[in-house]
């Protein structure tokens, strides 16, 4: 950039073109193309649906404000899980996206041209396959996972058991429902929880956590458990995996006494 080298947004912000400067921005996410299955089929369909709609669906954007398409928001605060569209072709049974129905998934719908006027607006003489067949397997796929509610009435038998709530820790490994639900662990056994495991060779410090689909993971570090910030080592991003795995980082030690956490990002 202009004679000078190095990852785009720090020198953007050093240049003085952002309000703060960014920590660690090579930490930060990249989109997934509708084709990489190393990522989730729900990354993959947000990643889509942000390069393509977010222009228009978003607060004071042209578009319908039914949805929210901006990427940091979690799926459920886009709206477009059973939202209602502007317009619903005259059938009630039409919503925005409805897991596991196709033929009533309004987005895809318009994608498709199916009843409805094409989306996105621009390019739209020829059918976009690579987004129909992701969305399509986004709707029939991606989207029968368990929600809370479910899990909560799969391992607890109801979603009023003071045992089931967000927050309780019935097994006592510290780790409370909602964080188990997330990292897929069982909230009934104490040896079943989420851990990064932490070693260290020389100067080098190595570490080690379970990798759990469609949940990006950022590690952070400090060196007085007050100020923290993303550990600034290769492969510290958040990637939402399509499939379970280990992940591993390294890199040097930066001070005497340095502490690790991790930060979940939901897609």
């Amino acid at each position: 950039m202009n004679g000078f080298f190095g990852n785009q947004l720090t020198l953007l912000g050093q240049a003085g073109y952002l309000d703060t400067a960014i920590d660690a921005p090579q930490t930060l996410p990249a989109f997934a193309t509708a084709t990489n299955n190393v990522y989730s089929l729900e990354y993959q369909a947000r990643s889509y649906l942000a390069m393509n709609c977010v222009q228009c669906h978003q607060p004071g954007g042209s578009g319908a404000q039914t949805w929210d398409a901006r990427p940091w928001l979690t799926l459920e605060q886009t709206h477009l899980i059973n939202g209602q569209p502007t317009d619903n072709g005259n059938d009630p049974s039409n919503k925005l996206i409805v897991p596991g129905d196709t033929a009533h998934s309004v987005v895809l719908q318009r994608i498709l041209g199916n009843g409805f006027s094409r989306m996105p607006p621009l390019a739209t003489h020829q059918l976009d396959l690579g987004a129909s067949n992701l969305l399509t397997a986004w709707v029939t796929i991606g989207l029968t996972n368990q929600t809370f509610a479910d899990w909560q009435i799969a391992h607890f038998g109801s979603t009023s058991d003071p045992n089931a709530a967000a927050t309780a820790d019935p097994d006592g490994d510290r780790a409370n429902n909602f964080l188990e639900y997330l990292t897929q662990t069982d909230p009934q056994n104490p040896n079943s929880a989420w851990k990064m495991t932490i070693t260290s060779t020389g100067n080098q410090i190595n570490l080690n956590y379970p990798r759990v689909p469609n949940l990006g993971v950022v590690v952070e570090t400090s060196a007085d458990l007050a100020t923290w910030t993303a550990w600034d080592v290769p492969g510290n991003v958040p990637l939402f995996a399509s499939t379970a795995g280990m992940a591993s980082l390294s890199g040097p030690r930066t001070a005497s006494a340095q502490f690790f956490r991790a930060r979940f990002v939901l897609p």
